[in-house]
This record gives structure tokens, C-alpha cells and sequence, in this order.
């Protein structure tokens, strides 16, 4: 059953995506032959914590193709009618396990207004929050789509091996 809740400026679909669709994307990112290239900071945060980093695939950036697999996620810009030309970056995110949850910095990932989303491709006890006020629990097959001009944050988790996220950038959508 698919639940939308839509509050002033972020927007939460459970169930987003036909479970095959789905299954198959997970399968691909949590595999073997998926590449993720380490990133030394998390949201622009240049502290010397050796436990706040992660691991990307930036599969579209800057409006081109970045990777074989940038169309890996068509299912979900067709399912929102949104223009292959339009989407600025799109990247899956590997957040490694620690033994607490660590709540990373506040960012905002570009500063002009534009739709941001991240879809949550496994659940785990890690979140994302927004605005320092809405916190947003890491549920598999959850698309939360918000401003990415408004400061949000990302974290680990702690109960299952890594935490995965898609995120998606683009500029012009309504």
C-alpha cells in the first residue's frame, strides 16, 4: 500500500517503486561489481573524524552521464515524469556501520531552489533530517523529495552493515 504524506516543504511515498524495479536497483548498488569511490568528508564537513566518512557512485553529474550505470534509476524519474534533462546529479551513497549513530553536519547540496529526493534503499535505524526539525527514518523503497537549498543532514546507521541511499538532483521540475 502506497503511503504519501506531503507536509509544506518536503514530501514522503513509501512503496515508491514497483518491488521488481526496486529489487533489481538494490541488487546492483549491494553488489560486487558496483563501485563506490571514498569520500573523506560528509556534507562539506572538514573535521579530522575518522569515522565520518562514506563511500559514493555518482551515476549522472553536471547533466551528463557520469557512469555505465546512469540510467539505473530511469524507473524513478519516468514514474515522475521528469525530463532526463533536467537532472543535475544522481549518486548512491554508502554509509558504513559504526557503533553509534553519527548525525553529520548540515549541508544544503546547492544553493539555488531546486527538488531534491533520496530514496532509501535499505531501512536501517539511520535517518535524514531537514530544517533541524523533521526527521525522516531510512525505510527501504521510501522517496523523500524536498528543497535541496534547505539545510538537511544525513547519518550512519548502527543495525545493519552500511546504510544505502539514492539521491537525485534536478533543476526546473515542478
Amino acid at each position: 500500500m502506497e503511503t504519501i504524506i506531503s507536509i509544506s516543504y518536503y514530501e514522503i511515498v513509501d512503496n515508491f517503486l514497483p518491488e521488481d524495479d526496486f529489487t533489481r536497483i538494490v541488487n546492483i548498488v549491494t553488489s560486487y561489481n558496483f563501485p563506490y569511490f571514498y569520500q573523506n568528508e560528509i556534507g562539506y564537513d572538514n573535521e579530522s573524524d575518522h569515522l565520518n566518512c562514506y563511500f559514493t557512485h555518482k551515476l549522472k553529474d553536471k547533466f551528463q552521464p557520469n557512469s555505465e550505470f546512469y540510467n539505473l534509476f530511469d524507473c524513478v524519474t519516468d514514474k515522475l515524469n521528469i525530463s532526463n534533462g533536467l537532472i543535475y546529479r544522481i549518486k548512491v551513497n554508502c554509509y558504513p556501520r559504526t557503533e553509534k549513530i553519527i548525525e553529520h553536519n548540515p549541508h544544503i547540496d546547492y544553493k539555488d531552489s531546486h527538488m531534491a529526493m533520496i530514496l532509501y534503499l535499505n531501512s536501517n535505524n539511520g535517518f535524514t533530517r531537514i530544517d533541524k526539525d523533521v526527521k525522516i527514518d531510512s525505510i527501504a523503497n521510501r522517496l523523500l523529495i524536498f528543497d535541496g537549498s534547505i539545510p538537511h543532514n544525513s547519518t550512519n546507521c548502527t543495525d545493519q552493515k552500511a546504510r544505502f541511499t539514492a539521491n537525485f538532483n534536478i533543476f526546473g521540475a515542478q
